[in-house]
């Protein structure tokens, strides 16, 4: 485990210390309510994790690591929190946030941010990068599989691609679908190299059971990265792009949000929205999720200080929510809208038809800065 023996002390004493059911804010008696977990922190190197419940209250845990995605449990009450990249750690919460486990990567692997469990719930698949001194090894993207009771290493599969990224379940509980970033980590800190000549990003279908991929897609645009994506019920992905703009020689704009239509599973295509919009999102998106009766994906810009939105029938864009560095982003089943979060610990509930804010559901709390990505709805223990 790559983690100081002081972190790990300071996030056991913390621990330790936490009533079980009153984490979130909740008891059995508002047991129907929705919360949401992200990373979070109110500490100033950014590690932690936060759960927001809808009454209102807030409560962020101690953890030794600056989290990034977060996976829940098909079957029970389990959150899983990935470490952000470059990481070593996952750690497992009830859902009433009692901490259970931390597991940790494989000493030439590092974790990349996101994880998923099996339809059963019996594994959980994490994405990983090769390190290794080897220049044709280093940076090649892997899908480890661990026992989802005891998270246990099994196995692992090639992700079909580079640094793979956020990967999520296909409806059809066999097929894992996996954003290949394209950009191989400098083995000094773990982020990107220049990689101008040799970026190389791909959205992947994989059989989840034998690793056998079965379908790789790629954009016109070599210097997009494929990042972040969500996968509506019937199955149509839409991606959220990061665009290397360092290493153009041009100013022109680049579409940033790209769908695989379910009835058209053959080709990625990039959604169009105006040039001014495009400008104003700076190149970067940062998490995506897609309205399951309305079909409509909101796709954020910490960069850019916005939500944007589309129309998946008809690939139509829809408009734009300002706030200021907003990241994280879910939904709410209780008030059938988009639910927005950003680092000033600001919470905004987004009407998927108007697109306005639903002002009498605003949230904020001083005790937490969310971090890129929220977890939710999920309801409070039983």
């Amino acid at each position: 485990m790559n983690i100081s023996r002081r972190r790990l002390l300071q996030y056991f004493s913390c621990a330790a210390a936490l009533p079980a059911v009153h984490v979130c804010g909740l008891s059995r008696a508002d047991s129907t309510d929705e919360f949401w977990w992200s990373a979070g922190s109110d500490y100033a190197d950014g590690t932690g994790l936060a759960g927001f419940s809808g009454q209102g209250r807030t409560s962020v845990l101690a953890t030794a690591f600056r989290g990034h995605g977060l996976c829940a449990h098909p079957l029970d009450q389990r959150v899983v929190m990935m470490a952000r990249r470059p990481g070593y750690q996952g750690v497992v919460y009830s859902s009433d946030g009692t901490p259970l486990q931390f597991f940790s990567s494989r000493s030439d692997r590092q974790f990349q941010g996101h994880a998923c469990f099996s339809q059963d719930g019996r594994r959980l698949f994490t994405a990983e990068i090769v390190v290794s001194d080897d220049d044709s090894l280093h940076g090649r993207g892997r899908i480890g599989i661990r026992d989802a009771e005891t998270f246990t290493w099994l196995g692992e599969y090639d992700s079909g691609g580079v640094e793979p990224h956020e990967l999520k379940l296909m409806p059809d509980g066999e097929s894992l679908v996996i954003a290949n970033g394209g950009l191989t980590p400098s083995r000094e800190d773990g982020r990107e190299n220049d990689q101008r000549f040799t970026m190389d990003s791909s959205l992947v279908l994989l059989n989840s059971h034998t690793g056998k991929l079965t379908a790789r897609h790629t954009l016109t645009e070599p210097m997009a990265s494929i990042r972040h994506l969500d996968v509506a019920a019937d199955g149509t992905v839409v991606v959220a792009l990061q665009v290397q703009r360092q290493w153009l020689n041009d100013t022109h704009v680049r579409p940033l949000v790209a769908v695989l239509p379910a009835d058209n599973p053959e080709s990625l295509s990039l959604l169009e929205a105006p040039d001014n919009l495009w400008l104003a999102l700076r190149d970067y998106m940062g998490s995506v999720v897609v309205h399951p009766d309305y079909r409509v994906a909101a796709v954020t810009s910490p960069r850019g200080n916005l939500v944007a939105f589309w129309e998946l029938q008809q690939k139509t864009f829809l408009g734009y929510f300002p706030l200021h560095d907003v990241c994280g982003i879910s939904l709410s089943a209780k008030h059938d809208c988009f639910v927005a979060t950003n680092s000033a610990g600001d919470m905004r509930f987004i009407d998927p038809v108007s697109l306005k804010e639903i002002k009498s559901l605003r949230r904020h709390t001083d005790a937490v800065r969310w971090d890129n990505h929220l977890l939710g709805p999920l309801t409070g223990p039983a």
